[in-house]
């Protein structure tokens, strides 16, 4: 829906009145585009010093803080518009992209604690997959039948016969779409970082985790009394 929130309202707000041209549009779409992938990886070595976990508490805070601060300013400002598509979209795939490295973290912390021969990594990755994929397809479904919404259908069906740019809606109309392209990413974030302070896969559990496979990888016995709430173990070995 990136295209569809920028042509209603970067093309009625643009400089002087006149709305932006197909280039500068063309542009937004081709960063909004290229830019996670190029933050991902300056984010490389920054996830290797601060861990993963901290890497996406950061990027949910931005994301809450950026949609904060455009619901402040308002639709007025077509660069902070502009801005927060491009921004929106990176907070999101880094994310996504990260993501993964948390679920083979639970992947070697079931083989610590189950004392498996071999990983589930199959199983886990799979589960984690049949969760999160029916959200991605829902969530463009729930948003089609908000803009399919009375108010919402006849300017979309005007715009789409008559042409009509952004800069000719009616300012409620434009209030609506701006509240829901950035309310939507402010409550996400929201809901994202109170769950995500349940995640405690990381520190010294995490640690401790880690070092218990490099001790099983060196080829020796090694029996271990794990306490998941406190995140630590003591070692019992056969040489």
């Amino acid at each position: 829906f990136m295209p569809f929130f920028a042509d209603f309202l970067i093309r009625g707000a643009g400089a002087g009145g006149e709305p932006p041209g197909p280039l500068i549009l063309g542009m937004l779409m081709a960063l909004s585009f290229t830019m996670p992938h190029v933050v991902i990886i300056f984010l490389s070595p920054i996830v290797g010093r601060f861990g993963t976990y901290g890497v996406i508490k950061a990027l949910f805070w931005a994301k809450l803080a950026f949609s904060a601060g455009v619901l402040m300013l308002g639709d007025k400002l077509p660069f902070f518009v502009s801005l927060f598509l491009i921004m929106n979209r990176v907070f999101t795939e880094g994310v996504c992209r990260l993501m993964p490295l948390c679920v083979s973290d639970l992947i070697d912390e079931d083989l610590v604690l189950n004392k498996r021969d071999k990983t589930l990594s199959g199983f886990i990755f799979g589960l984690s997959n049949f969760l999160s994929k029916p959200g991605a397809s829902l969530a463009p479904m729930l948003s089609w039948a908000l803009l399919k919404q009375p108010g919402f259908d006849r300017d979309i069906q005007m715009s789409a016969t008559s042409g009509i740019s952004g800069s000719l809606l009616t300012q409620s109309a434009r209030d609506a779409r701006f509240n829901l392209m950035v309310v939507v990413p402010l409550v996400c974030a929201a809901m994202q970082l109170f769950f995500w302070r349940r995640y405690t896969l990381h520190g010294d559990r995490l640690r401790h985790v880690k070092r218990t496979l490099a001790r099983s990888s060196s080829g020796k016995s090694t029996h271990v009394i794990y306490d998941p709430n406190r995140g630590t173990g003591t070692f019992s070995r056969d040489v």
